[in-house]
């Protein structure tokens, strides 16, 4: 248990150290060390409404999918994908 413990907080240390924060206007952007299909950092916005964070990626995600041909059109891909989103 105590060699998990390590390796997860080795990751969550990796994950901060390697995410960079910017101010942007009322948002802050995210920018994560995981890459997508182009390997371009992916980022996420943020600004605090109501006494709640709203992330956003401003629909880039399903803009790429879109472009390379797996748009969510189809009712069993939106299905896939609510039961993703509804994971988190």
């Amino acid at each position: 248990m105590t060699e998990i413990n390590n390796l997860l907080d080795q990751c969550v240390k990796w994950l901060k150290d390697k995410t960079k924060l910017r101010q942007a206007e009322s948002w802050v952007e995210i920018t994560t060390p995981y890459l997508d299909q182009h390997n371009d950092y992916l980022q996420l916005y943020t600004r605090r409404e109501n006494g709640s964070y709203i992330p956003t990626d401003d629909g880039y995600v399903l803009d790429d999918l879109a472009q390379c041909g797996c748009g969510m059109e189809r009712a069993r891909r939106q299905a896939l994908l609510n039961t993703t989103l509804h994971v988190f």
